[in-house]
């Protein structure tokens, strides 16, 4: 239950872990029912969630409405930022508004070398250039490598700007960690700025760059004194080399380009009028973005969702829960949400495996589609 408090801005949410208030402030660019609702997590740390509209994850988002936040994202950004200009997103929730921030930037910036990069939960058989932590995470160990393509690599270590990109910042620790892990790569590196779709942190950010954001303002949290947290899954990717997801590279070892379609990729068939899901799985969400994106621009009804490691109680936000499988093989279980017969009329399924996985098909209630993309670059 979500209740408004007074005339103010502030808002009063009541979880089954305890009671989230939220205040926006008053300039704010976008408004906070444009931009997100919440749930509860199932963890000890961290009881409640944000729920972003724009990510297209837990809830579907249209991709005009994510590029609409994108290009926003980026109008608040400093005009004056040096270049040449690093963007990384955080895995796994940020990596497509990671890229869509970054093919923005990189659209308007035409004089400027702007690269991208992602943080990963998975191990590679390449040049580590970082590892951080982001301690309220179900999977809290990250990893970024080192670019595969010597110009990238040069325009990295030349980087005067650094932008780090998160769906959202609360104490921001995260980016602090992420910043402080990255700088000894960054030998010339001036300004850092972090960008978020809201920032909760009320000014007193142990991050100290400036934040692009949508929403400005701050949450309280007070846990439920009778709520017991249920056991939570180990969600940790193993050690397990994932070289087999070479050679398609959408950022986790640097881009100097936007990812675009491939050209030997056909669109899957839908029927007019249909409502059609799109769905990435876990890391994987850029290509499926674009898929999604341009079977709008083919006048389909479309909303991108993505599959999570995240558990979350079904309640306010999360309307269903699917529990599904991990397409990585690492045995972890994952979720996909808000995804229904009564949401959707076909579901398109993207993996980045060279092949399906063993037991891909879920939601046998609507029709599936699943596509591996693995073989692609």
């Amino acid at each position: 239950m979500a209740t408004s408090i007074g005339a103010s801005s502030a808002l009063r949410v009541e979880l089954p872990t305890g009671t989230l208030t939220v205040h926006a402030t008053p300039d704010s660019a976008w408004p906070l029912e444009r931009l997100l609702d919440f749930a509860a997590r199932i963890n000890p740390r961290r009881g409640f969630l944000f729920v972003s509209r724009v990510l297209g994850r837990h809830i579907g988002a249209r991709p005009c409405d994510m590029n609409e936040a994108w290009e926003a994202l980026v109008d608040r950004l400093p005009d004056d930022l040096p270049g040449p200009i690093a963007v990384v997103g955080m895995a796994e929730t940020a990596i497509a508004l990671g890229h869509g921030v970054y093919r923005a930037l990189h659209r308007r910036r035409g004089d400027t070398e702007v690269v991208f990069g992602q943080s990963t939960r998975y191990r590679f058989e390449r040049p580590l250039l970082a590892e951080f932590s982001e301690d309220h995470s179900h999977a809290s160990r990250h990893f970024v490598y080192a670019p595969l393509e010597a110009g990238v690599a040069e325009s990295l270590r030349s980087a005067r700007t650094l932008v780090l990109v998160d769906d959202e910042l609360t104490t921001g620790r995260t980016l602090l960690n992420l910043q402080r892990a990255l700088e000894p790569a960054l030998p010339q590196l001036q300004r850092v700025v972090g960008v978020a779709l809201t920032d909760w942190s009320g000014g007193a950010a142990e991050f100290r760059g400036p934040v692009a954001s949508l929403l400005r303002g701050e949450r309280y949290f007070e846990p439920r004194a009778d709520f017991v947290c249920p056991p939570t899954p180990n969600v940790s990717s193993t050690d397990t080399l994932r070289d087999s997801l070479l050679p398609r590279n959408d950022g986790r070892f640097w881009l100097s380009e936007p990812v675009r379609l491939p050209s030997e990729l056909v669109l899957p068939v839908v029927q007019p009028n249909e409502r059609v899901a799109v769905v990435g799985t876990g890391e994987f969400v850029t290509l499926p973005m674009l898929v999604a994106e341009a079977l709008e621009q083919h006048g389909v009804s479309v909303w991108c969702h993505a599959t999570t490691r995240s558990p979350a109680f079904i309640t306010h936000a999360m309307r269903c829960r699917e529990d599904t499988f991990d397409a990585y093989g690492d045995g972890i279980p994952m979720f996909i949400y808000n995804v229904s017969v009564a949401a959707y009329d076909r579901v398109v399924v993207l993996y980045e495996t060279p092949e399906l996985p063993t037991g891909h098909a879920f939601l046998g209630q609507i029709p599936v589609q699943s596509l591996a993309l693995g073989g692609m670059t």
